[in-house]
């Protein structure tokens, strides 16, 4: 085993948005066997402004990083990004208008981020916005939008399900044009670039790396996670997953409340 790939929300963190103790001490195991470990996640890059306890220690544990559900990755200092189709996101902007209290954000390279309502500044670290990266939602943020996310009240507190009928619309309009993901039992929708997953961007930093993709191992819990899971043989689940995320993985470990990466390295990849 060469390298390992963790998704945070569900997988790597706990329900209380901690890497635990037994978590980290199998982090450094596998470090100091020579694998490398990479963060695959669909938050932004300021996950030391957004985590508590995450630090640069933390991050120091980490070879680089997927974020944006792919469409930014970080490795030796240079980070890389990629776009959603701007047509495709003025679509959304239009589509998201016809449905009363939808928000939606747009996040931009470099962390910028717009939002399509008065932002609620009591939330400002959840968001990881303390440097406030925030803009005016206009039109030259379209060309801009590294992804797409849309939710309910303001999305550390949301408030249910989003509608069926508001997928199935975008799909229909955009989904020639971007990739979209529903997400956290339907509560969240992500538009991001057509081409553009997790699965593709750790396949970059295999071939920067001189990785096959045998040689590594994805770890997911949502349906954002499915590309990469399928795509690599070493694939686990966590317990606490969607059920068609645990269909499609290889392994099924313990949820991420139980130390289900421990139990994923030491007994079903035996790697530390």
């Amino acid at each position: 085993m060469k390298a390992c790939f963790f998704d945070l929300d569900g997988t790597l963190l706990t329900s209380d948005k901690l890497i635990s103790a037994k978590t980290k001490e199998a982090l450094l195991r596998c470090r100091e066997k020579g694998i490398q470990l990479y963060i695959a996640t669909a938050r932004p890059k300021t996950l030391d402004k957004m985590l508590p306890g995450w630090t640069q220690e933390t991050f120091n544990l980490f070879d680089g990083g997927v974020f944006c559900n792919g469409a930014c990755y970080s490795m030796h200092g240079k980070t890389e990004y990629e776009f959603v189709d701007a047509a495709a996101v003025h679509q959304v902007l239009k589509i998201v208008q016809k449905y009363p209290d939808i928000h939606l954000v747009l996040q931009m390279e470099h962390e910028v981020h717009a939002f399509n309502y008065e932002f609620d500044e009591t939330h400002i670290e959840e968001w990881g916005l303390q440097d406030r990266k925030i803009v005016e939602l206009n039109a030259s943020c379209e060309t801009k939008t590294v992804k797409v996310m849309i939710y309910t009240n303001n999305l550390v507190n949301r408030s249910g399900k989003l509608p069926v009928s508001l997928f199935e619309e975008l799909n229909q309009n955009i989904g020639h044009l971007a990739k979209l993901y529903l997400t956290d039992q339907g509560e969240v929708i992500m538009v991001m670039p057509k081409y553009v997953s997790k699965c593709s961007s750790i396949e970059k930093i295999c071939a920067q790396k001189r990785f096959s993709m045998d040689e590594i191992a994805v770890f997911g819990d949502d349906m954002n996670d499915m590309e990469m899971l399928k795509s690599v043989k070493n694939s686990i689940a966590m317990a606490n997953g969607e059920e068609a995320v645990k269909k499609t993985a290889k392994f099924v470990t313990k949820s991420n409340d139980e130390d289900g990466i421990v139990y994923a390295l030491k007994n079903l990849l035996n790697i530390i």
